[in-house]
């Protein structure tokens, strides 16, 4: 499980930061001004934290795994949304979701990690797991003006796609690897 909750941390984040990265000049690119550039960036900056009050009981109450696999969801459907239509509410909603996805796999892989180490191990695997967020952070950012020189923003949502799908794969397995017998809905 500590495997699954530092690749739920730290691919939420290079799918959110990627898609984030770019919005901005994808929609300076289509003649957005700059007051609805900022309006799109503060819908997904609500995403991420606004619900935080709420998703830690949404994990508590359904569990880490379950919550992981929510945000994982959300993630991908962003991806999808973001690139069909330049209109400001589709955007906006893409990237609030975009946020939200992020939220719910960072705060139940966070709680995850927390529940899978020994008390004496919390520090150094919590340090170890940040390192490897800002790590995957950093490719994210740097990546995805590549990505979206060689094939604009669609290109960087089908790679944030893919990112939620690789997610989605590692859940299955490493659950599946942990609790032999059981199935996502009874992994908590």
């Amino acid at each position: 499980m500590v495997q699954l909750a530092v690749i739920s941390m730290v691919l939420s984040y290079f799918v959110m930061a990627m898609l984030m990265v770019v919005t901005p000049l994808h929609m300076d690119k289509h003649n957005h001004t700059y007051g609805a550039i900022s309006g799109v960036i503060s819908a997904h900056t609500l995403g991420m934290f606004a619900p935080s009050w709420l998703t830690g009981w949404l994990v508590d109450r359904f569990g880490r795994v379950q919550m992981i696999g929510a945000g994982t969801a959300v993630l991908g459907l962003s991806c999808l949304l973001a690139p069909l239509s330049l209109q400001l509410p589709i955007v906006g909603f893409a990237l609030f979701l975009l946020g939200l996805g992020w939220n719910f796999c960072y705060i139940a892989g966070s709680a995850l990690l927390s529940d899978s180490l020994a008390a004496e191990e919390r520090g150094r695997g919590q340090g170890a797991s940040e390192v490897l967020v800002a790590l995957g952070t950093l490719a994210a950012s740097l990546s995805t003006g590549l990505l979206f020189q060689q094939g604009q923003f669609i290109l960087v949502s089908m790679v944030g796609l893919a990112g939620s799908l690789l997610l989605l794969s590692a859940t299955i397995v490493l659950v599946r690897r942990s609790r032999p017998g059981t199935s996502m809905a009874s992994a908590g």
